[in-house]
């Protein structure tokens, strides 16, 4: 998905599109958490539709980037919190 202008990786698991979404907030950036997601939220799917976002961005000089999100802005210049929680808010509207 693009949010603030940066596509970002989201993952969704449900046993049904029609359960209640619960959208996991992991303590990024830096912190790609969907496979683990996968295996340790498989119960809360039949549920919820469980939403893993790889949030935008990586960590200081020399690091890499990590999470599917990186690939497309691995140093993002607007890495706030600020900008974090607008693509929070634009997640939450698309979903």
């Amino acid at each position: 998905m693009t949010l603030g202008g940066v596509d970002q990786y989201v993952e969704l698991h449900s046993a049904s599109p029609e359960l209640p979404v619960l959208l996991y907030l992991h303590g990024g950036p830096c912190m790609p958490a969907t496979p683990f997601l996968r295996f340790h939220q498989a119960e809360l799917a039949q549920n919820f539709v469980v939403v893993s976002w790889d949030q935008r961005g990586c960590g200081g000089a020399g690091v890499r980037g990590c999470g599917r999100s990186a690939a497309a802005d691995p140093r993002p210049p607007q890495m706030t919190l600020e900008r974090h929680v607008e693509d929070a808010h634009q997640l939450i509207l698309l979903l």
